[in-house]
């Protein structure tokens, strides 16, 4: 990426970032309004996902505990399938760390199996973004 189109991303793309959270541990915060109706993590991380079967994955003798653990913490799990990145588990994005709530200011979508994050609603500077768990996950 060169100069011109790193700024035009810094301008037009980057909205939040980590902080502690009065809601639980880490979360994503707003570092500038963001307008309703938009992804808040456009170019974050991987738009490219993996299903596996819970049961082969919980069932593997050679995944470490601790890992199994991160990766039922961090990833989506539905209808018996858990949704991961394709390339790592290090391609953590920073849209994995908002916080649930039953007063959610983003929504999840799926389109097309990926996922994707919209804001529902004007979201402030210095808000954190927050989102509904059950609307897209049955863990």
């Amino acid at each position: 990426m060169d100069k011109e189109l790193f700024l035009k991303d810094l301008k037009e793309n980057v909205y939040c970032r980590l902080q502690c959270s009065d809601v639980h541990g880490v979360g994503v915060f707003a570092i500038r309004d963001i307008p309703s109706g938009i992804d808040p993590f456009v170019g974050s991380g991987t738009d490219v996902w993996t299903e596996i079967p819970l049961t082969s994955f919980e069932n593997d003798p050679d995944i470490a505990w601790e890992v199994k653990e991160l990766t039922k913490a961090m990833y989506v799990i539905k209808d018996g399938m858990i949704f991961v990145p394709e390339r790592s588990l290090n391609d953590i994005n920073i849209s994995f760390f908002v916080n649930h709530s039953k007063k959610p200011n983003t929504e999840a979508r799926v389109i097309k199996k990926d996922f994707y994050f919209f804001t529902i609603r004007d979201i402030k500077k210095g808000q954190e973004l927050l989102v509904d768990y059950d609307t897209y996950t049955d863990e």
